[in-house]
């Protein structure tokens, strides 16, 4: 109401504002989204909890805690979630001495960075603005491999369009200009 005056018995309404949140762990990576509305504006974000460590899993564990979570929600005692369904699907695009099923236990996937931070202004010329990144990465664990000729190490996926060196940073990328410059 700014300046109107008010007189007698009228009411004065102030706008409400709303602030949510939730805390949740997803691959082991912790995750806050908070929702927020003022008068001015609606917010909205989703990002990895701030001073956690990085935690890789298999995708035997990836499956065990899938079939876990499934019980708890269900009640029920079997696997929907088979990781020899996972493997089987993977092996048309492995060559013939990496179609043993524990091949892919040598390997460990990891949640780099999900972030999410949507904004809308409110009013007359209302602007929406929505800023992403996510990174997913899928590392050789070393350890009793042996010596091999070649061998794939590591797989990384980044998808983005914020500019926030802070959640760049998480984020597991080849940076083509400095291996230019290397």
């Amino acid at each position: 109401m700014g300046n109107d005056l008010v007189t007698g018995n009228s009411t004065i309404v102030k706008p409400v504002n709303i602030n949510a949140g939730i805390t949740f762990t997803l691959l082991g990576t912790s995750f806050t989204a908070v929702f927020e509305k003022t008068a001015k504006q609606i917010q909205f974000i989703l990002l990895p909890t701030p001073g956690q460590e990085d935690k890789s899993f298999t995708i035997q564990e990836i499956c065990d805690g899938i079939n876990d979570q499934l019980k708890q929600w269900s009640g029920g005692t079997d696997n929907p979630v088979k990781t020899s369904d996972v493997t089987d699907q993977m092996k048309d695009y492995m060559s013939a001495d990496k179609k043993d099923p524990t091949f892919l236990s040598n390997y460990r996937v990891k949640l780099n960075e999900i972030f999410l931070y949507i904004t809308k202004d409110l009013g007359d010329s209302p602007l929406t603005t929505v800023e992403y990144a996510f990174s997913i990465s899928i590392n050789k664990d070393d350890a009793d491999l042996g010596f091999q000729f070649i061998s794939l190490d590591s797989v990384f996926v980044n998808i983005w369009n914020t500019e926030r060196a802070n959640i760049l940073s998480k984020m597991t990328m080849g940076d083509i200009q400095k291996l230019l410059a290397a």
